[in-house]
């Protein structure tokens, strides 16, 4: 087995920024409620070397993406006007933070199931697994910011699913059949209405859904404010 971070250390990093460290809040360990953390203590023996290396690109997809859903809104000369990501890629490294966190931070359950480690090595997706994206439905800030809580099922307490969201953006992993509105399943692109002129993060997927997220700038301040244009 070797050390791997719960969280990618380079989403991590680019979070902090300049600081070893970073705000954490809602581990099962925590004392209280906010606390500042080193950025090298948040990990632990969660897979094997062959496994941790074989799944490095997802770390590097996903920091990409969060990257953009930043840099978009503080500074989009960053972000070209389409860029290309991979759905995919993302939608995986959700279940391996997922899986990094249950395992070694004893998270929502606590458990890791078989099917998350089949999902996680490339498996097919059962229908309705995965990531849904929701418009905002009133004003959000874009803080540089990453949140992750857990969906359990009342009657069990299993663990069936995850909401995040980052830099404005909500987004919801589901491990089970969607049941509920929880936003658009893998849409096409996540569209951009800035003064800089419109950005598309174009997300690939097995197959397109005919469907795009769209987020509109209020202001000029960074860290500003999305809405729904429509």
């Amino acid at each position: 087995m070797s050390r791997e971070h719960y969280i990618s250390r380079s989403l991590l990093q680019f979070i902090a920024g300049s600081r070893n460290t970073i705000d954490v809040s809602g581990l099962p360990w925590q004392d209280s409620e906010n606390e500042s953390i080193g950025i090298a203590a948040l990990q632990s023996k969660i897979l094997c070397q062959h496994h941790n290396s074989s799944l490095a690109h997802l770390d590097s997809a996903a920091l990409k993406f969060f990257q953009s859903l930043n840099n978009v809104d503080k500074d989009p000369a960053l972000v070209g006007s389409h860029e290309v990501h991979s759905g995919v890629q993302i939608e995986r490294w959700f279940v391996k933070a997922l899986c990094g966190l249950t395992s070694a931070a004893k998270w929502g359950d606590g458990n890791v199931y078989p099917n998350w480690k089949k999902l996680l090595l490339g498996k097919t997706w059962p229908k309705g697994w995965g990531l849904y994206f929701a418009e905002p439905t009133a004003l959000v800030v874009a803080k540089k910011e990453f949140f992750l809580q857990c969906y359990q099922r009342p009657d069990t307490n299993k663990t069936v699913g995850v909401h995040s969201g980052f830099a404005g953006v909500p987004l919801n992993l589901l491990l089970h059949g969607p049941k509920g509105d929880y936003g658009t399943f893998r849409p096409d692109a996540l569209e951009f209405y800035v003064p800089e002129g419109n950005r598309v993060l174009e997300l690939q997927w097995p197959s397109r859904s005919g469907r795009a997220m769209r987020f509109n700038k209020v202001g000029t301040e960074k860290g500003g404010l999305w809405k729904n244009p429509a």
